[in-house]
């Protein structure tokens, strides 16, 4: 990196003679919106050292390098408050960094050992993670970048937690797309591999910065633009409200996600079948519109208007292209159902193994009114 810490971590344990008693010479406070994973890279950062050592020589209870877990989802709290007393950083503050902030909303209880509903998935190869796991807004990257930690020795910008939710695929405050990976080589994000680059926030493998990645604006989808703000507001409100739901009574946000998730798969389903349809009777067309353009933008051979959705992956698995137009499509099913299945039940053979197969939670009630229509 060519630069010289003004204070030597390395040493600084030594002289603390055990890394697990150690506590940093200052402290660097989390934004308020920023992952578990970005904080620990941005604290290395300040005190002049990679990622990677940083990890190993000061947080040896965690077992793990920087790149081989889901740091945002498997640290544990007793993990947390260690990290927190190390950091000179109050627990509450540093528990709200990481995905286990979500217990409640997006799902009941964080379970590491399977992937967790509407969070992106890792995957882990040789401390590299390879997939669509992490996504970034340019214009996000540029303003954190000026209000880097004035104490650093290397300026860091930092990812925000929200950008880990699979549904998260518009930035709110600027409207633009997200972007899960290099436009210039294909690499995905890997933030704690950037330090390698001259000027920290770059891609890993091509050096293109973070910044320069394209800006797709969805200013002229207003549609678009409302699906996403609404579930944005569920999340923020820790509520929502469907009419057929609750007797249109807002529900928790836990329920309404769980719910959300499970039209996810159906929507997956009747994609691998009835694309073309299901785009034209729900009025989609321009999801389709800025998917492709989002493929142009990134050098992806992808021609969606004529491809056809055989990928079963798990939602959490797949690219924003594919993600933007299982999500449309979902929602507009998920928000109109009733309607939905009286119009099509016909037409795209909606029966009960088609919309309720593998369903997690209480259908009961989505049972009796399909019967009934």
């Amino acid at each position: 990196m060519g630069r010289v810490a003004k204070y030597s971590l390395l040493r600084y344990i030594r002289q603390n003679k055990t890394a697990n008693k150690a506590i940093l010479p200052y402290s660097v406070a989390p934004y308020e919106d920023e992952s578990l994973y970005s904080y620990i890279i941005r604290v290395a950062l300040a005190f002049g050292i990679s990622p990677g050592s940083f990890v190993h020589s000061y947080l040896p209870e965690i077992g793990y390098n920087i790149g081989e877990i889901d740091f945002d989802v498997s640290i544990d709290e007793n993990q947390i408050k260690a990290l927190s007393s190390k950091f000179r950083t109050d627990f509450k503050t540093l528990y709200k960094t990481s995905l286990r902030s979500f217990s409640g909303i997006l799902f009941e209880k964080p379970n590491v050992k399977t992937t967790m509903p509407f969070i992106d998935a890792l995957r882990e190869v040789n401390t590299i993670f390879t997939g669509f796991g992490y996504k970034v807004c340019p214009l996000c990257i540029k303003e954190s970048l000026n209000n880097s930690e004035r104490k650093a020795i290397i300026k860091s910008l930092y990812l925000k937690k929200f950008w880990r939710i699979s549904f998260y695929l518009i930035c709110p405050e600027h409207q633009l797309l997200l972007i899960d990976r290099c436009p210039e080589c294909g690499a995905s994000i890997n933030f704690h591999k950037g330090y390698l680059q001259e000027t920290f926030g770059a891609c890993y493998r091509c050096g293109l910065f973070y910044t320069d990645f394209p800006q797709i604006s969805c200013k002229p989808y207003p549609e678009i633009l409302k699906t996403f703000q609404t579930l944005y507001g569920v999340l923020r409100q820790g509520n929502g409200v469907l009419s057929y739901l609750n007797g249109g009574r807002p529900v928790k946000a836990v329920v309404y996600f769980g719910l959300l998730r499970n039209f996810v798969r159906v929507a997956q389903r009747l994609l691998r079948i009835h694309k073309d349809y299901l785009i034209k009777c729900l009025k989609t067309e321009d999801i389709l519109e800025i998917a492709q353009k989002y493929c142009d933008e990134l050098g992806v051979k992808k021609e969606l208007k004529s491809s056809v959705f055989k990928n079963k992956k798990r939602f959490e698995y797949l690219p924003v292209e594919e993600k933007l137009i299982i999500l449309k499509i979902c929602y507009n099913i998920f928000e109109n159902f009733k309607k939905f299945v009286k119009t099509y039940k016909k037409e795209l053979r909606l029966t009960r193994e088609v919309l309720f197969k593998h369903w997690s939670g209480q259908v009961n009630f989505l049972l009796d009114l399909h019967g009934r229509l």
